[in-house]
């Protein structure tokens, strides 16, 4: 369980390295920053890690590891209930 979820984060951590990096050289000129595109990407990918492994490990004590599993069944189980997935019905 907390392998997939540090596999999550690590993912999402990915993401905002390349949109972070990526937003610093739409800028054009890279000799107008103050840091390098690549620091711009780390900054981002740090910061989106610290918080995306606070809210699991925040998650993680109160409910305990058993039930984040609780939680994604819950909100799976409520939305299908809602919602048809099935075209045009």
């Amino acid at each position: 369980m907390l392998n997939s979820t540090f596999l999550v984060v690590l993912l999402i951590s990915t993401t905002a390295w390349f949109l972070g990096r990526g937003r610093a050289l739409a800028i054009g000129n890279p000799a107008l920053l103050h840091s390098r595109p690549v620091y711009h990407g780390f900054y981002s990918a740090i910061w989106t890690g610290i918080a995306g492994i606070t809210a699991a490990l925040i998650i993680i004590v109160i409910f305990g590891e058993s039930g984040v599993p609780v939680l994604i069944a819950g909100s799976l189980a409520h939305h299908a209930a809602n919602h048809s997935f099935v075209p045009g019905s």
